[in-house]
This record gives C-alpha cells, structure tokens and sequence, in this order.
C-alpha cells in the first residue's frame, strides 16, 4: 500500500509542477484572441478581449504576413495549453481524491 500511496503522491506533484508551466506558458502569449481585418490592401490587427464585462479591442497595426503567422500561431498554442490545462486539473481533481486523507 505504501507504495502505491507515495507512487500517487509523485504523481501529484508532477502534475502540479506541469500545472504551473502550463499557466505559465499561457500567461507569457498574447491576451485576448487575434482578429485581422484588410482594409483595401492592407491588413490590420487587433487583439479582442474582455475587460469588466466590455469587449475591449486593441489595435496592433498594419501587420506583414510574418507578424500575421506569429500571431495566429501564438493562439493556436494558447488554445492547445488550455486544453492540456483542462486535462491537467482534471487529473489533479482525480488525484486529491485518492490522496483524500493522506498529506500530499
């Protein structure tokens, strides 16, 4: 049994650890979601979030094809550390439950 216990509570902390890089990870791009819009032939971006209930827009500017890719990229793998954030507490959830009971 003991050995299950402290396999769990490895476990535990590892999760916790990718937890933090995660939300680390997510803080570090860009806030809000990427939106272009072309205005005659060129191209103009904005960074739309919410802040107190109002959708806010912040303008980036005329944008190149390479700035336009590093955005959308930038939210590509925000989305993908979210979903593996998701996960992650789930598991953790799954996690304290075993451990209910034992110090972690």
């Amino acid at each position: 049994m003991s050995v299950l216990l402290s396999t769990l509570k490895d476990e535990f902390k590892t999760v916790q650890r990718l937890e933090r890089r995660y939300v680390r990870s997510i803080k570090a791009l860009p806030f809000g979601s990427f939106v272009l819009r072309k205005r005659r032939c060129k191209s103009y971006g904005y960074l739309t979030y919410r802040q107190n209930g109002q959708v806010k827009q912040k303008y980036l500017g005329s944008l190149s094809g390479q700035s336009i890719e590093r955005y959308r990229t930038a939210m590509q793998d925000k989305r993908a550390y979210k979903e593996k954030l998701k996960n992650i507490r789930a598991q953790l959830k799954i996690l304290q439950r075993a451990l209910r009971g034992h110090a972690t």
